[in-house]
């Protein structure tokens, strides 16, 4: 039993030796893409109606442009992960 308490202890002093020898790594800051003010739409006219629908034509495309920032800010940390 005492050798068995011996190894564990020189196995998890060797454990941490190997995760001190790593280091920290340090990441930087990736660029995040802003939030965008999405157009509201008129609740007098119907969702249909020409000005709704332009919106929600703006909207979609606020949206694809903020869903590409923040794939392009998780490709970049996973860039520093590689590393």
């Amino acid at each position: 039993m005492q050798v068995a308490k011996l190894l564990l202890i020189g196995l998890i002093a060797l454990g941490s030796q190997a995760c001190a020898a790593q280091g920290v790594q340090t990441i930087a800051r990736c660029p995040a893409p802003v939030k965008p003010d999405l157009p509201l739409f008129d609740p007098e006219l119907p969702f249909d109606h020409l000005s709704n629908v332009e919106n929600l034509l703006k909207r979609d495309d606020y949206m694809r442009q903020y869903v590409r920032g923040l794939e392009d800010a998780v490709h970049c940390y996973e860039h520093q992960i590689r590393i």
